[in-house]
C-alpha cells in the first residue's frame, strides 16, 4: 500500500477558526449553508495532469455509524455528496485505471460543504493512496458570514455558567446586551429578533422571543449533548429566517457503534472567590446606635453534575444517545438600598437642642447629622407639633423606624436546582433513509429566583421564586431520493411552561397584607430625586401562574437537487404557537413613598394607629381585569435558493424567501367602552370608566415580506490563498407574541386588562389609606377611577403595523498568511427599517399649547464627607450643561403664555380618550444603521498551540426603537418630533476585541517519567475588552405647568432632550458610557490516558479561573443628571449636600425653574452583577472521556 502525505489545499475558512486538532480547541469553517443539520462533501476529481476524472464513485462512511452516501462525478469532473450528519468520515475515490484515493477523518460541520479536489494515481484500484491532511482552513464558495463552534471548542474552552451558545460573542458583531444575562445583539439589532434552532427545528419562545427556557435557565440545552452548533450573523442561507438578528443553529448528539461519552462533576465555591465592594448590608452598629452599611461576600456554590453517553442497539442499523446534566446552586441575594447610609438611615440626635423645627418639611435646622431633618419631617406628618419635645417623641418613631426598613434588607435565602434529561435515538433505516427520534426535558425550581443578581434593590420578601418546565420532541427524516436528491422532513411538538410566585411576607410586612391577596402592595420607599431606594411587598409582576404556557407545532420539508454547476434547494415550513398567560400585572396595588419619613408616617398610622395630617405617598398604582389571556399566531414560509459555480473560481448564491406570520383577531377588543355602576358615600351612579376605541380592533396583515439573498465568492488566484466574498440580503424578523397579546389585552375594553394610577395623596375622595388597595376585577377599575379620577393606558397594534426588516450588505477578504495562519478583513452593514416603537396618540394638540419654559442650571454642594462614601471605582460624570446656563425647553402646556409667567396652575390631562391617559400607538416607523470593520487573525492548531483574534470598530445609530415584550411604554420624548431620539443604539458598543487560545504540551524526554509528567498538560483562555455600553442624561420631577409628566409635559420619558427650542444641541439619546468592559477567563487542564480491556480512557483534571484579574465590570450607574427645582428640597430628601442648607437655590420658583445637576449622576451602582460579568471565581472539575 502506498502512503502520500501531503496537505491539501485548504478549501474552508471560519470567521472564528481556531481549527481543530482532536481533542483541541476548534471553530469549524464554513462554507454556503448546505443544512441547517447536516453537511456535504463537494469537489473536482482530477488526474496527475490536473486533467477532470468523469464516472470516478465517491464514498463518505460515517466512521461512528458506518452509514455510507456515494456519489458520481460528471462529465466536468465534479461531485457532491449530501446531507451528511456531522461527525468524522471516511473518504474514498474509485475509478478503473487508477488506484483507490482513500482520506480518514475527515471532519464534516453543520451547514458546510468542505471541498476535497482529490488527484487519482495511475494504477490499480486494488491499490490505495491514504492521504492525511489538515482540515479546511478557508472557504473559497460561501458568501456569507458563520461560524462552526465543534465539540472541540465546547469542551475545551472555559465558559462560565456552561451556556454554550455564549460562545457566539467570539464572533465579530455579536455584544450581550444590557442585563448581561444571556442575550445577544447581532449587529446592533435588537436581541429579540434572532432565532434559535435545535436540530434545525424552533427553539424560541415566541412569547417572549429568547430561547426556550429564557435566561431563568443557566442553560436549556446540555453541553453533553451538543455536537456543535453554528453561528450566521448575515448572509446566511434562504433555508434560514424569522430573524432579523442572527441564527445560532444547534446540531445535538447521536450514538455510534462503539460505546463512547462523557462523565463529569464541576464544583464552584465562592469561598475561593472574590467579593464584590457594590455588595452591602446595612445593620445597626450596637456601639454606636447608628446603623452603618459595609461590604459583605455572600455564599455562592454551585455543582453541575452529569453524562453524556451513546452507542449502538443495533450495529449499523440503531443507535441511542442520552444525556443527564444536574445543576444546583446556593447563591443567596442581597437586598439593599442605594445611598442607605446617607439617606434612609441617616444619623439622628436624639435630642435637639439648639433649635425646634419649623416648617414641616421645610425645615431648617442647624445640626451635624442630616438624620435630623427626616426626624422633623415625621414629627410634621404625624402632627407632633414642632417643638424640642415634639422632636424627641419623634426622634423615637424616627429610630423604630429605621429599624423597620432595616428589616427589609440583607441576605435572602436563594438556590435553584434544573435538571435536564435527553435521550435520542437514530435508526438507518435502509441506504437511502435515516430517522432521528429525540426529545428534551428541562426542569428548573428556584425559590428566591427571580431576581438572580447578587445585589438587588428589593426587599427580602420581594426577589419572587421561580419555575420552568420545558419539554420538546423532534422527529426527522433523511432521504436520499437518487444519487442528486436528497429530502428532509421535520416535525415537532413542545411545550415551554414557566410560572413565579411570591414569597412570604416578613414579619413587618405581614401588618400591610391584610387583603385578598393575603401579601402587602409594592411600596417603593426612597426614590426621590435621583431614584435611588428600594422596593418592598409583593412584586408587580407577581403572580404568575402562566407566564407563558406555551406550547408548539411545527413542520418543514426540505428538498435538495444537484443538477451540473448548480445546487438547488425549496423547502416549506408550518409553525403554529398557542401562547396562554395567567398574569395581572400589579394586581396587588403600588405605592411610592418618596422618603424614608414619608413611609414611616404611613407605616405606623396604619399599623400603630398614630394620627396623621394625611396620606404621605405620592402616588398609587393597581392592575385590574381579567389575569388570563390566550392567543395563537402561525407562521408560514417557503424558500428557494441555487448556488451556481458560474466559473471555476466563481460562486454565486441567488435565493428568495417569503415569510407571513398570521396574527389573530382581538378578542379582547374595546368597541362599547367600560362603565358600571359604582356606590361612593352611599350614592350610586354610572361611572364611564373608558370610552370606546374602535382601533384596538385591528389587526395587522403583513403580507409583503419577500426576502431575496445574494452573495459570490472569488477565490481570486485559483490556489485558494486569497478570497474574496460578499452579500446583500433582506431579512424580516417575527412580530413578538407578548407584544400582541399585551397590546391586545390592553385595549380598555370589558374582557382586558387595566393599569390605572394616580398622583398626589388628596386625589381620592374619599381618601385612599395607605396600605389599602381596591378589590380586583372590573368593579375595582370602576371604584378607583370614580373615587380618584384614575386613569389607565390603552393601546393597540397599528393596522399597518410590519415585521421588522434589516438590510445586510457584507464585503470580506481573506488571505493564507502561511504556517496554518489566516487573516480577514471585512466590512458589515445593516439597514434597519420598520422596527417597533410606540407612540403615544392621546394628546389633544388642539387644546394644548406649545410653549417654552426657561431653566437655570445649578450645582449642589459638595457630598458630605460622611454617611455617603461610594465603592471603588467611584465612577461619576459631568452634566451636559454648564452651571449657571439658562436653557429654553419645549413644553406642552394647557396655560396660556401668561398664566405660565405668572405661575398660575392650569391643570392637566388633556386627553381625547375617557379615562385614557396613553393610548398606545403600536406600530412599526423606527429605522436604525450599523457598520462595522473587522480585522481577525486565526492560527490552525500546530506547534501545540491555535488562537483566534478579532478587532471591530462598529457604530450603531437608531431612533430608539422599541426594546421589549409588554405592550409598550412612551419612550419617546417628544411624540411629534422623532429627532430628538437620533442617536447611538443601546445596543452601540464601538470597539471590542476578543481573543481565544490553547496550549497543549507534548515533550519526548530521554526520561519516559519527564515526558510522562510534561504531557497532557493543556492551558486555554478567553480574553474580551469592549467599550461599555451607552446611557442617557436622565431628569427627574416635572416641568412646571406641563400638560402631562416629564420635563418637556408630553408624557414621554425622563431624559434631557437632545435640542433645546432653538434646536442647539443639549445632549445626544445615550451619548454616555459605562466603564469599559475587560474579562479573562482561564483554564488549566491535565488528562492522563487509560488503556485496557475496556477500552481507552482519558480522565481529565481540570481548574478554571472566571475574571482572573477581577477587573471591576461596571454593569449599572446612576443615569440621572438633573432634578428639575420649582422650590427649595429639604436636606431629608437629599442627604448629598451639606447640612443647613437647600438642595434648590433659593430662588427656584414655578416661573423660575432650575435643572439641579445632581452630583451622582455617572456614579457606580454595580458591578459584576449579572451571569456575563462576574467577580473572580474559581472552579474545579474531573470528567471522564471514553
Amino acid at each position: 500500500m502506498l502512503t502520500v502525505r501531503r496537505r491539501l489545499l485548504p478549501a474552508t475558512f471560519s470567521l472564528l477558526a481556531l481549527a481543530p486538532a482532536s481533542l483541541f480547541v476548534s471553530l469549524t469553517p464554513a462554507a454556503f449553508a448546505q443544512s441547517s443539520v447536516a453537511g456535504a462533501i463537494s469537489g473536482v476529481i482530477y488526474d496527475q495532469q490536473k486533467a477532470v476524472v468523469p464516472g470516478a464513485a465517491i464514498t463518505a462512511v460515517n466512521n461512528d455509524t458506518q452509514a455510507s452516501t456515494t456519489a458520481t462525478s460528471d462529465a466536468r469532473g465534479e461531485y457532491r455528496l449530501e446531507n451528511l450528519t456531522p461527525g468524522v468520515y471516511t473518504v474514498t475515490v474509485t475509478k478503473d485505471g487508477f488506484k483507490t484515493f482513500k482520506q480518514e477523518s475527515f471532519t464534516i460541520n453543520v451547514g458546510v460543504i468542505s471541498q476535497l479536489a482529490p488527484s487519482l494515481v495511475v494504477g490499480s484500484s486494488g491499490e490505495t493512496v491514504d492521504v492525511a491532511g489538515d482540515s479546511p482552513l478557508m472557504h473559497v464558495d460561501s458568501s456569507e458570514i458563520s461560524s462552526v463552534i465543534d465539540q472541540n471548542m465546547i469542551d475545551n474552552l472555559p465558559i462560565n455558567g456552561r451556556r454554550a451558545s455564549n460562545f457566539a460573542l467570539l464572533t465579530p458583531g455579536v455584544v450581550s446586551n444590557g442585563d448581561g444575562f444571556g442575550l445577544l445583539s447581532f449587529r446592533g439589532i435588537s436581541f429579540l429578533l434572532n432565532n434559535s434552532t435545535v436540530d434545525g427545528m424552533d427553539d424560541n419562545q415566541a412569547y417572549f422571543s429568547e430561547q426556550r427556557g429564557r435566561t431563568r435557565a443557566a442553560y436549556s440545552i446540555s453541553q453533553s449533548a451538543v455536537q456543535e452548533f453554528q453561528v450566521n450573523t448575515s448572509n446566511f442561507s434562504a433555508e434560514y429566517g424569522r430573524s432579523a438578528g442572527g441564527v445560532i443553529n444547534t446540531v445535538t448528539k447521536s450514538g455510534g457503534n462503539s460505546l463512547h461519552g462523557q462523565l463529569f462533576f464541576f464544583d464552584r465555591d465562592n469561598d475561593f472567590g472574590a467579593s464584590n465592594p457594590y455588595t452591602v448590608l446595612t445593620s445597626l452598629n450596637p456601639a454606636t446606635g447608628n446603623y452603618i452599611t459595609q461590604n459583605y461576600k455572600p455564599k455562592d456554590w454551585r455543582k453541575q453534575w452529569g453524562f453524556g453517553i451513546g452507542g449502538a442497539l443495533i450495529h449499523d442499523k440503531l443507535f441511542w444517545f442520552y444525556s443527564y446534566d444536574q445543576s444546583r446552586r446556593n447563591f443567596p441575594g442581597t437586598a439593599t438600598a442605594s445611598t442607605a447610609t446617607a439617606g434612609l438611615f441617616a444619623p439622628a440626635d436624639p435630642v435637639l437642642t439648639n433649635d425646634t423645627c419649623s416648617g414641616g418639611k421645610g425645615t431648617n435646622v442647624t445640626s451635624s447629622l442630616t438624620g435630623d431633618y427626616g426626624v422633623c419631617a415625621l414629627a410634621y406628618a404625624l402632627n407632633l407639633g414642632q417643638t424640642a419635645a415634639a422632636y424627641q417623641a419623634a426622634a423615637s418613631y424616627y429610630g423604630a423606624g429605621q429599624a423597620i426598613l432595616a428589616s427589609y434588607l440583607g441576605a435572602v435565602p436563594r438556590n435553584s436546582d434544573q435538571v435536564l434529561n435527553f435521550p435520542k435515538l437514530d435508526w438507518q433505516i435502509n441506504d437511502r433513509n435515516h430517522l432521528a427520534l429525540q426529545y428534551n426535558r428541562l426542569r428548573v425550581s428556584s425559590p428566591a429566583g427571580v431576581q438572580t443578581q447578587q445585589i438587588n434593590t428589593y426587599g427580602r420578601a420581594s426577589f419572587g421564586n421561580d419555575f420552568v418546565k420545558e419539554d420538546f420532541g423532534i422527529m426527522r427524516l433523511a432521504s436520499t431520493l437518487s444519487s442528486t436528491m436528497t429530502n428532509e422532513l421535520r416535525f415537532q411538538y413542545g411545550r415551554d411552561f414557566e410560572y413565579g410566585t411570591s414569597q412570604t411576607p416578613t414579619g413587618n410586612e405581614q401588618p400591610l397584607a391584610n387583603n385578598q391577596f393575603n401579601r402587602p402592595p409594592d411600596v417603593s420607599i426612597g426614590y426621590d430625586y435621583d431614584a435611588a431606594g428600594f422596593d418592598i411587598g409583593k412584586p408587580l409582576s407577581l403572580e404568575r401562574k402562566a407566564l407563558p404556557d406555551e406550547r408548539r407545532i411545527q413542520g418543514s420539508d426540505g428538498f435538495t437537487w444537484a443538477h451540473g454547476k448548480n445546487t438547488t434547494k425549496a423547502g416549506l415550513d408550518f409553525n403554529r404557537v398557542n401562547d396562554y398567560i395567567s398574569n395581572l400585572y400589579n394586581e396587588n396595588g403600588s405605592y411610592s413613598e418618596d422618603s424614608g419619613p414619608d413611609f414611616m408616617a404611613d407605616y405606623f398610622h396604619a399599623v400603630n394607629g398614630l394620627s396623621y395630617f394625611g396620606p404621605n405617598y405620592y402616588q398609587f398604582s393597581q392592575g385590574f381585569g381579567t389575569p388570563s389571556g390566550e392567543i395563537a399566531t402561525t407562521d408560514y414560509a417557503g424558500y428557494l435558493t441555487n448556488d451556481w459555480r458560474i466559473l471555476p473560481r466563481l460562486t454565486l448564491t441567488a435565493g428568495v424567501r417569503y415569510e407571513y406570520e398570521y396574527i389573530p383577531v382581538n378578542p379582547y377588543a374595546n368597541l362599547t367602552g367600560t362603565s358600571g355602576n359604582v356606590t361612593i358615600n352611599g350614592k350610586t351612579s354610572l361611572y364611564p370608566l373608558v370610552g370606546a376605541l374602535p382601533q384596538t380592533a385591528s389587526r395587522p396583515d403583513d403580507r409583503n415580506n419577500v426576502q431575496p439573498r445574494l452573495g459570490f465568492a472569488w477565490d481570486v488566484f485559483g490556489n485558494a490563498s486569497t478570497t474574496v466574498r460578499g452579500g446583500y440580503g433582506i431579512y424580516n424578523g417575527r412580530i413578538i407574541n407578548a407584544n400582541i397579546l399585551q397590546v391586545y389585552l390592553n385595549s380598555g375594553g370589558p374582557l382586558g386588562q387595566f393599569y390605572m394610577s394616580t398622583s398626589g395623596q388628596t386625589t381620592c375622595t374619599p381618601a385612599l389609606t395607605f396600605p389599602n388597595i381596591f378589590q380586583s376585577g372590573i368593579q375595582g377599575a370602576l371604584n378607583f377611577g370614580a373615587m380618584c379620577g384614575a386613569t389607565t393606558t390603552a393601546a393597540y397594534l397599528d393596522p399597518h403595523l410590519q415585521n421588522p426588516q434589516v438590510h445586510e450588505i457584507d464585503l470580506a477578504i481573506e488571505q493564507q498568511l502561511g504556517h496554518g495562519t489566516v487573516m480577514q478583513i471585512s466590512y458589515m452593514g445593516s439597514l434597519g427599517r420598520e422596527l417597533a416603537s410606540a407612540v403615544d396618540k392621546n394628546l389633544t394638540l388642539g387644546n394644548v399649547n406649545i410653549l417654552s419654559d426657561t431653566y437655570t442650571t445649578a450645582i449642589p454642594a459638595t457630598v458630605p464627607s460622611t454617611g455617603y462614601q461610594l465603592p471603588l471605582p467611584r465612577g461619576g460624570k459631568a452634566g451636559p450643561l454648564a452651571a449657571g446656563s439658562t436653557t429654553a425647553l419645549k413644553l406642552y402646556t394647557l396655560c396660556t403664555a401668561a398664566q405660565l409667567a405668572a405661575g398660575t396652575t392650569c391643570g392637566s390631562g388633556s386627553r381625547t380618550t375617557q379615562g385614557v391617559y396613553q393610548l398606545l400607538d403600536f406600530k412599526s416607523d423606527v429605522n436604525s444603521a450599523y457598520n462595522a470593520m473587522s480585522i481577525q487573525l486565526t492560527h490552525r492548531f500546530s506547534q501545540g498551540y491555535s488562537f483566534m483574534a478579532h478587532y471591530t470598530w462598529a457604530h450603531a445609530l437608531d431612533y430608539n426603537p422599541y426594546l421589549s415584550t409588554n405592550d409598550g411604554t412612551n419612550q419617546q420624548l417628544d411624540p411629534n418630533d422623532l429627532s430628538q431620539e437620533y442617536g447611538n443604539s443601546t445596543l452601540n458598543v464601538q470597539s471590542r476585541f476578543v481573543f481565544s487560545g490553547n496550549y497543549r504540551t507534548t515533550l519526548h524526554a530521554a526520561h519516559r517519567w519527564e515526558t510522562l509528567a510534561a504531557t497532557g498538560w493543556q492551558v486555554s483562555a478567553i480574553f474580551q475588552t469592549q467599550t461599555g455600553l451607552p446611557y442617557s442624561a436622565m431628569t427627574a420631577k416635572t416641568a412646571p405647568g406641563g400638560a402631562f409628566s416629564g420635563i418637556i409635559g408630553a408624557g414621554g420619558i425622563n431624559r434631557l432632550p437632545k435640542y433645546d427650542v432653538n434646536h442647539n444641541l443639549l445632549s445626544s439619546r445615550d451619548s454616555y458610557n459605562l466603564p469599559n468592559i475587560a474579562v479573562l477567563d482561564m483554564r488549566l487542564s491535565r488528562s492522563f490516558f487509560l488503556d485496557n480491556r475496556f477500552g481507552h480512557f482519558r480522565l481529565e483534571f481540570l481548574g478554571e479561573a472566571f475574571n482572573v484579574l477581577n477587573h471591576q465590570n461596571i454593569t449599572k450607574v446612576n443615569t440621572t443628571a438633573y432634578t428639575i427645582c420649582t422650590g427649595t428640597v429639604t436636606t431629608y430628601e437629599d442627604p448629598r449636600v451639606t447640612v443647613g442648607t437647600s438642595a434648590c437655590p433659593s430662588t427656584a420658583s414655578a416661573t423660575a425653574p432650575v435643572l439641579l445637576f445632581n452630583p451622582l449622576f455617572g456614579t457606580n451602582t454595580a458591578s459584576n452583577s449579572n451571569t456575563i460579568y462576574t467577580p473572580r471565581q474559581l472552579e474545579g472539575a474531573i470528567r471522564l472521556h471514553f
